[in-house]
């Protein structure tokens, strides 16, 4: 079941979106405002850059602090672009699949399942590109749970097999 491809539609869910984003409403009780997204977007991005491990980690292999808020001033215009291009992807998703829901029609059976039965839907003619999508999933996955295992290991480390150690010749 091909749902069909209509501008017209498309931007006018697009658009509702995005004017329902810039709702300025002070009700504690409307979910998605200007103010609650900031708020809590900054919550967010705090704890992200500020007492993540693997981000201080990296920040403290830095030279001096002005290097180290440089390369954060450096990072935003990325993060901009990443969480531009996610939220666009969620509104093709959300477009293409408006009319049909696969998980309804048990065509998949977890939401996790929609970004790769879209892939397959759109790009699987060509051959590889499924697949090449797919090991682009698995790289990032393995390199965050790389970077939080090396971070682990580095704590464990300094806190507790040193400590321990130091303790020990005491």
């Amino acid at each position: 079941m091909n749902p069909t491809f209509s501008w017209k539609d498309n931007c006018n869910i697009i658009f509702r979106v995005l004017t329902g984003w810039l709702c300025t409403s002070l009700d504690p009780r409307e979910r998605h405002t200007i103010w609650s997204l900031g708020i809590g977007g900054i919550f967010t991005y705090c704890s992200l850059y500020g007492v993540n491990q693997a981000q201080v980690q990296r920040l403290l292999t830095i030279k001096d602090l002005r290097r180290a808020q440089a390369s954060l001033w450096l990072q935003l215009p990325i993060l901009v672009l990443l969480s531009t291009s996610t939220s666009f992807a969620g509104l093709v998703l959300y477009t293409h699949y408006k009319s049909c829901d696969p998980l309804k029609t048990n065509r998949i059976t977890n939401p996790d399942q929609l970004l790769p039965l879209y892939v397959v839907e759109t790009m699987g003619m060509y051959p590889g590109l499924s697949g090449l999508f797919v090991s682009g999933i698995f790289s990032g996955s393995l390199s965050t749970v790389s970077s939080a295992l090396n971070s682990l290991a580095a704590v464990t480390l300094q806190d507790y097999v040193l400590v321990s150690i130091y303790e020990s010749h005491l």
